[in-house]
């Protein structure tokens, strides 16, 4: 019996891991409208078939390129199995803010819709992420997402606008940004070299509106 045939056998009982691998093998031959219709018969059950979905369908390049389905199989990912790296996506999604790694889905910025529930996401995706929970590493590029959506709205800065836990945590996400900038710097990356610079500036900014804010109390 065929690896397919064998897999077809095993998935049609139900068993969810025959469903994600069959999908492995159809995306590994190019046959993506197949691979999405196994994983998403797993993807309820299974992140990692709800992440293949979110990856595949976020890929312009793919045929298979669809925003709803991509903000269903989302919305799956980070609420219901609380995978740490779909929750700081779509948090960030929530909040209005599409940068860095979020500009390869293709699609048009999304409104913010809930960004209360957006910055709850991304704080706890971040934290489960640094508490090894997750095997996709956040980069300097995912902090500064992060960071811009506590401080701006609708992609403008609005720090007089912000609270004092606002400003605090968007100095944190750039403080990190910066030391993984750094880090990339010193390993070649001369993306991460214009980045750092950036994002000191905007440190020296944060700082200024903290400590204007808390004199002000």
């Amino acid at each position: 019996m065929s690896q397919e045939r064998e897999l077809l056998a095993q998935a049609e009982q139900g068993d969810t891991n025959a469903k994600i691998e069959l999908g492995v093998l159809y995306y590994g031959q190019g046959n993506l409208v197949k691979a999405v219709e196994w994983w998403e018969k797993a993807a309820d059950i299974d992140a990692n078939a709800a992440r293949n979905l979110v990856f595949t369908y976020s890929n312009p390049d793919f045929p298979v390129h669809n925003r709803e389905k991509f903000l269903k199989w989302l919305e799956v990912l980070a609420q219901k199995h609380k995978d740490p790296w779909g929750m700081t996506l779509l948090g960030t999604l929530y909040c209005g803010e599409r940068h860095g790694r979020w500009k390869y889905a293709g699609f048009s910025v999304l409104p913010p819709t809930n960004r209360d529930e957006g910055i709850k996401l991304i704080n706890e995706g971040v934290r489960r992420t640094e508490n090894g929970e997750s095997a996709i590493p956040l980069s300097y590029d995912n902090y500064m997402d992060f960071a811009y959506s506590q401080f701006c709205r609708n992609g403008e800065s609005k720090l007089a606008e912000c609270t004092i836990k606002d400003i605090q945590k968007a100095l944190e996400y750039t403080n990190k940004a910066w030391n993984l900038a750094m880090e990339a710097k010193e390993q070649g990356d001369p993306e991460a070299a214009i980045a750092a610079g950036d994002y000191a500036s905007i440190i020296e900014s944060l700082c200024g509106a903290l400590v204007h804010r808390l004199k002000s109390m």
